[in-house]
């Protein structure tokens, strides 16, 4: 879990036994990785859509971004594209 300093606003990521994983909070950047435009937040875990060949193996958040590590060593990330 991360919060933006002073914000109030977080968001998590889980990852289950299988490498599925699942994102709950705050997106309005966009990450909690659900979707190009999909900005809605969501109190419920929801999960986030890998591609058929790919499972989670670690996940990092920050303020406004998420991070995926995969089983194949690939990175997928969504969010804030602002520095």
């Amino acid at each position: 879990v991360e919060s933006s300093e002073g914000s109030g606003q977080m968001h998590s990521v889980f990852i289950d036994e299988e490498g599925h994983i699942y994102a709950a909070g705050n997106n309005n950047k966009g990450q909690l990785c659900l979707g190009l435009g999909d900005s809605e937040s969501r109190i419920f875990p929801t999960r986030i859509d890998l591609p058929s060949d790919e499972s989670a193996k670690s996940a990092a958040v920050g303020g406004e971004f998420t991070l995926i590590l995969t089983n194949s060593g690939r990175v997928y990330g969504c969010g804030s594209n602002e520095f």
